[in-house]
């Protein structure tokens, strides 16, 4: 597993988000009084990683997607276009993208008495960044993983009825070509279940936000009740993206847990 390109996004989601989780626990230790964990300068680091993790969670799903897609519906070129070096490469052009975009936390973000809060004089700013968040961390992915997830299948069927028509003609090649591809097909069912599950826990949240974004500046009508509790619910519906992601690469993927093995055993003989 750890030969192909999609094993440096998967190892790398997995680390923002863990990275995530970690923060949300800070997040809800503020909420419940112990101030000084998220105190000055912490508040500001806090609040700017939460959005960088959010961010390239989600980026890091397009880019394995497009690994895949590029794998499955374009095999000619997979060889040049998805290797080790350029997962790599996109992996740090994409984090160091999120700092920069999310680096405003740092001068936009305050800590009152132990708690997070936004300065008022950057009420438009935020606002406007508000937008630019939400169409980077749902309209755009949301469109991209969609759309290669419908490529894929029909492409993944294709196949399917290519190497049934050539198990008929020639048994004993085809054989051997079937057996290489069934890793990959494996390995692409699995990134599109896992894709497939986070489009579907992500949507509510995003979709209630951006009808919160409108209630409040373009209908005035303000946060009622019933859209707070529904915001509440499907945050947590977002938030439980961060945690079934390797629940589901270990469910779907025999090379995630695999490798997953391999690693423990490592680590079990360097301790």
């Amino acid at each position: 597993m750890n030969k192909l390109p999609s094993s440096t996004y998967m190892a790398a989601l997995a680390i923002t988000d863990t990275g995530f989780l970690i923060l949300l626990f800070f997040t809800w230790l503020q909420q419940a009084g112990i101030s000084s964990v998220v105190s000055y300068p912490w508040c500001q680091i806090i609040v700017f990683s939460t959005y960088v993790f959010s961010f390239l969670s989600v980026w890091f799903v397009v880019l394995f997607m497009i690994e895949r897609y590029i794998a499955v519906c374009y095999p000619l070129k997979a060889l040049q276009l998805c290797t080790k070096k350029r997962a790599r490469l996109s992996t740090v052009i994409i984090s160091v993208l999120a700092m920069l975009l999310y680096s405003h936390s740092f001068w936009t973000t305050f800590d009152r008495q132990g708690m997070c809060e936004m300065r008022a004089e950057f009420f438009i700013f935020l606002t406007i960044m508000t937008y630019v968040d939400t169409v980077a961390t749902f309209i755009v992915p949301f469109t991209a993983i969609l759309v290669m997830n419908l490529r894929i299948i029909f492409a993944v069927r294709d196949v399917k009825r290519r190497s049934h028509w050539l198990q008929e003609l020639q048994p004993r090649t085809s054989a051997h070509h079937t057996s290489l591809s069934k890793t990959q097909m494996k390995l692409t069912k699995s990134l599109v279940i896992v894709s497939s599950v986070f489009l579907m826990l992500v949507l509510p949240s995003h979709a209630n936000r951006f009808y919160a974004l409108i209630s409040v500046h373009f209908l005035s009508s303000g946060l009622n009740r019933p859209l707070e509790i529904a915001q509440h619910l499907m945050q947590f519906l977002y938030y439980l993206t961060f945690v079934i992601n390797i629940l589901l690469y270990a469910a779907t993927s025999h090379m995630f847990r695999k490798g997953t093995s391999e690693i423990c055993k490592k680590i079990k003989r360097i301790l």
